[in-house]
């Protein structure tokens, strides 16, 4: 289910009449009774971060009765509400699990080993970064670039993002021609931070002007996790092209052998 949303289910009593009450405590456990009770997980289950009890979902347990009744067959709702809050994170899970209260009648209540049920908790705070543009066109020597991160989604007063700014080597320009860090551009800092109060952060690029006569460069700017903070996803990479300021470049020719 998604953040915010509540889970409604339909427990069961399906067999012979009852002549007696019969109780069943539902209760949603966290990650560590889980592991208290040696309950297994499939590995697709979300495991990292442990939902805190009612700050991801309603902890409360419920108490539902079956009361005598010469119905085979009776249904009692449970319904179990999660917590929107305004962070972006990975996908939690807890467990809604049943226990009998009656130990006089558990014996002869058959569960069929479905005495749980798994519930992932999909994050509706999604951040995208990436580049206000995917090209940009620039000429040696002229004006500083200003390439600008935009954040997307999610809330802009709750958290700080660090994003890790790659340059790659990539064919482009009119020529083709890769350019190349510290000799044709400075990445000063590969790590930006993305303040909470921000919507955009500028790259710390530098344009290097040289000399020599050349064709048109160019290189590419990727949006990466840093490994720290929270996760968000990457925007399309950004296409930097330079363009030359040192005249006609010169022409090679092969020589005949």
């Amino acid at each position: 289910i998604t953040e915010g949303e509540s889970l409604s289910l339909q427990l069961v009593l399906n067999g012979k009449k009852i002549a007696v009450p019969l109780s069943v405590l539902v209760a949603p456990l966290t990650y560590q009774q889980q592991e208290a009770m040696n309950l297994t997980l499939p590995d697709d289950f979300p495991d990292k971060p442990t939902p805190a009890g009612l700050e991801d979902f309603g902890s409360g347990s419920q108490l539902v009765t079956f009361e005598p009744s010469a119905s085979t067959r009776q249904e009692q709702p449970v319904v179990t509400t999660t917590v929107d809050d305004t962070v972006n994170e990975p996908a939690e899970g807890f467990i809604v699990y049943l226990m009998l209260e009656d130990a006089g009648v558990s014996p002869y209540v058959d569960t069929h080993m479905r005495t749980a049920v798994l519930v992932k908790i999909a994050d509706n705070d999604f951040v995208t970064i990436g580049f206000e543009q995917n090209i940009y066109l620039y000429r040696e020597g002229g004006e500083a670039p200003v390439i600008n991160l935009i954040r997307e989604g999610g809330t802009l007063s709750e958290q700080t993002f660090i994003v890790m700014v790659i340059a790659e080597a990539e064919a482009g320009g009119r020529e083709g021609v890769v350019a190349l860090a510290g000799e044709d551009y400075i990445l000063w800092n590969s790590t930006v931070e993305f303040p909470s109060s921000a919507q955009s952060v500028q790259v710390p690029l530098q344009l290097l002007d040289d000399l020599a006569p050349e064709n048109d460069e160019a290189f590419v700017l990727r949006v990466s996790q840093s490994g720290t903070g929270p996760t968000f996803t990457s925007g399309p990479p950004a296409l930097i092209s330079i363009h030359d300021n040192d005249g006609v470049p010169p022409l090679v020719t092969s020589e005949p052998e």
